[in-house]
């Protein structure tokens, strides 16, 4: 073996001490002859010394010593030594020959592999676990290198139907565990490959297996380092029950939502604020065309200003505390800008994984205008029947003193001082008379006379009186409807109900403006009475009276209706005029309704119903011309006993012969006792105990041609409920003045063979 020089070897054993190498000589006994830096440094200056006591701190040379063997056998020799402190050692030795030929050294090269060796040990237990892990995976694991399978797990073996032996087998191919539908998928990949380019690490594709099942895969793909070349990792995951669990979650949100888009309740879903789901019900409250319309857009940006603070409030407490919100009622503005009033039901959910809000909501606009119309129905007939009642008990008092005053009048000269302060106590029980007219027309307790007409040819009769009437400084155009149907109304209060209107438009009219009166024939149908009370479906006639004058609020239109409600200065109106016509058109079954804005004017719709049947004659019934005055027997029934004294003198002061009776029972025993003698019955129709119809009907059976005049201060409709419908009824209204009465009684026995 060849040196190098001294130099030489002073700078080679540098150099290996800067490369973490030990360098030393040691004799056959095992005693130091020279170390390198590195030596020096770490274990002291060995010279002389114990290799194996100072190196590996043990008592005694290892059998495995490599110098011992390498000046034996006169070769290099390896080994690996552990000191007693657990390190360990890779020795070089080789056998270094003295001048003369013999050896009893070696130079050794030693390095500290503990390192190394902890590494090895830590690289080899990972592997073990990485295999562990591998092979204990619900997932199937592969690794491909150079080709071949070089490593698979239980559940790869499982998952191909093949033993780990035949996939490692030369000739199996991963193409054998695709389905045909994805082998495109699988070969487009691995052109990628070849092209040089990286396919996406994760996909999916349709297994087929040994026994032809075709399952649902999710594969995930990565490149590793592996025997100094690159090996393939691919991780295969079984996920048919997860798709499984899609369909059938897709199909159940299918049917949810097919379920939702067929409700009629309108249903708004919003997360973070904004809108992600309306179904059909919601796109037609809001006036929508098309989804697009409302999502994506602030779910507060439809709710009214005065509603939305606590409708902010009630979504927070839905997505933070999880608090469904009961129905509460709030505004809501339509795309159109229709204010809607709607009832909100608030319910928290989850929406495609984030948290969310479903509103569900019931357009409840119509409910409260029916709502508020049914409030004004109860009101009006409420205060109906009060002014029902008090205009009849005062016609009887009316009758009273108006009687009282013209058989007074009768009596006196014409010269007489007292006439003319009669005359004005006349006039006023006269204008009395008119307000109580009114209290009944209201109350729809007056009595009509109605006829079959056409209300085209009562306006044209009053258009000359409605132009005087408005002025010249408006402009008055009438369209009437050609082929108009006929009505069944009283022509006398139909004429006041347009002179009413006419009136109120003028008046709503100060500086001008245009008045229209318009005719036609209409359907109602169902959709238009659902949102009007008490309008039944069905054909009618329209009148229409429009104006363009101030308009009126809300809140005036509520009232217009009510008696005595006025919106004109004190001492110009007595709060009447649209009450009386609210009150004709209700008893003629028929609808009004008022639409108006302030500044925009004012329409008017009356709403009468068809009549088939000839149109009647308007001509009135004229009073007989012949004398007033007789001598028949009259039997005067009234419980209201100043009304039954002033009939009684008014029929005496004419020659008649009269019999009178507080009630029903009283005028039967007098009929009874008298037979066929009474000529007239005057009768009221509402008594106690035995009402006028009931009379008349119990005594026919021994005054079977005694003649019947009614009179009452009740509607036509109340006296049709008691059982007198014939038209041609001899009737009279109160109140009466003599002469009335005394007319109407000579008319009636006029009327041969009528018994009323």
């Amino acid at each position: 073996m060849l040196l190098p020089e001294k130099d030489q070897l002073h700078s080679l054993m540098a150099g290996l001490s800067r490369i973490g190498l030990g360098i030393d000589i040691v004799g056959v006994d095992y005693r130091v002859f020279f170390q390198n830096q590195y030596l020096k440094d770490r274990f002291g200056d060995l010279a002389g010394k114990l290799c194996y006591e100072n190196y590996l701190g043990l008592t005694e040379p290892c059998d495995c010593c490599p110098m011992v063997a390498a000046v034996k056998n006169n070769r290099v020799e390896f080994a690996e030594l552990v000191s007693s402190d657990g390190r360990h050692y890779e020795v070089s030795s080789a056998p270094l020959p003295n001048p003369d030929g013999t050896v009893n050294k070696a130079i050794e090269v030693i390095r500290d592999i503990t390192e190394k060796k902890r590494m090895e040990k830590e690289l080899r237990e990972s592997e073990v676990k990485f295999r562990n892990l591998i092979e204990q995976s619900d997932d199937a694991i592969y690794m491909l290198f150079d080709g071949k399978f070089e490593i698979i797990n239980r559940k790869f073996s499982e998952f191909a139907g093949v033993t780990p032996e035949e996939v490692r087998a030369e000739g199996f191919d991963f193409m054998e565990l695709v389905a045909p539908r994805s082998r495109q998928l699988i070969e487009e990949r691995v052109r990628m490959t070849k092209r040089g380019e990286t396919p996406p690490p994760r996909y999916e594709f349709t297994a087929l297996t040994r026994d032809g099942r075709e399952i649902a895969v999710e594969a995930s793909v990565t490149n590793i380092d592996y025997r100094g070349g690159t090996a393939v990792l691919g991780i295969l995951r079984d996920i048919t029950k997860r798709k499984q669990a899609e369909k059938s979650l897709r199909e159940s949100e299918e049917q949810h939502r097919q379920l939702l888009d067929l409700i009629p309740v309108a249903i708004i879903v919003h997360s973070e604020g904004l809108i992600v789901y309306v179904n059909p019900a919601a796109l037609e409250m809001m006036r929508a065309g098309n989804p697009e319309d409302l999502v994506g857009k602030p779910v507060l940006e439809f709710i009214h200003t005065e509603h939305r603070d606590a409708a902010e409030r009630r979504i927070a407490d839905a997505l933070t505390e999880g608090r469904k919100a009961l129905a509460v009622e709030e505004k809501m503005i339509a795309l159109d800008g229709t204010i809607l009033t709607a009832e909100v039901t608030t319910v928290p959910f989850e929406y495609m994984g984030k948290p969310a809000v479903q509103m569900v909501i019931r357009d409840i606009t119509n409910y409260k205008k029916l709502e508020d119309q049914f409030r004004q129905a109860q009101k009006m007939e409420a205060v109906g029947k009060l002014a029902g009642g008090v205009a009849h008990d005062f016609n009887n008092l009316l009758t009273v003193i108006s009687g009282t005053v013209e058989l007074m009048m009768m009596s006196l000269n014409k010269d007489d001082p007292l006439v003319s302060d009669l005359e004005e106590v006349m006039k006023a029980s006269q204008r009395a008379a008119q307000l109580t007219g009114q209290l009944l027309a209201f109350s729809r307790r007056q009595t009509l006379q109605p006829k079959v007409l056409n209300v085209n040819s009562i306006l044209l009769n009053l258009e000359k009186m409605l132009q005087r009437i408005i002025g010249e400084d408006i402009i008055f155009e009438t369209f009437y409807a050609d082929d108009l149907k006929h009505t069944r109304i009283d022509p006398g209060q139909f004429e006041q109900i347009i002179l009413n209107l006419t009136v109120n438009a003028r008046d709503a009219m100060p500086n001008g403006g245009s008045l229209i009166i318009e005719t036609m024939n209409i359907e109602l149908t169902e959709e238009y009475c659902a949102t009007h009370h008490e309008v039944k479906p069905g054909d009618y006639v329209m009148v229409s009276v429009s104006d363009s004058g101030c308009g009126m609020t809300d809140e005036v239109k509520s009232q217009i209706f009510d008696p005595f409600f006025s919106t004109k200065a004190k001492g110009e109106g007595t709060g009447l005029g649209l009450s009386t016509v609210f009150g004709i058109v209700k008893q003629s079954d028929g609808f009004i309704y008022v639409y108006s804005e302030p500044g925009k004017g004012t329409t008017f719709k009356i709403y009468l119903p068809w009549f088939e049947g000839e149109e009647e004659s308007l001509e009135l019934r004229t009073v007989s011309d012949e004398s007033l005055r007789g001598d028949e027997t009259v039997l005067v029934v009234e419980d209201e006993e100043g009304v039954r004294h002033i009939a009684v003198r008014s029929l005496e002061k004419f020659g008649y012969r009269v019999i009178e009776a507080e009630n029903g029972g009283a005028g039967y025993l007098k009929c009874r006792k008298l037979g066929g003698q009474v000529d007239l019955v005057v009768t009221d129709v509402v008594m106690p105990d035995m009402d006028g119809a009931e009379f008349v009907e119990s005594i026919r059976e021994f005054c079977p041609d005694t003649k019947v005049l009614y009179m009452s201060g009740y509607t036509y409709n109340v006296i049709a409920r008691k059982g007198i419908v014939d038209s041609e009824l001899s009737f009279i209204q109160k109140p009466f003045d003599p002469l009335a009465l005394v007319r109407k009684v000579r008319e009636a026995l006029g009327k041969a063979g009528q018994r009323g």
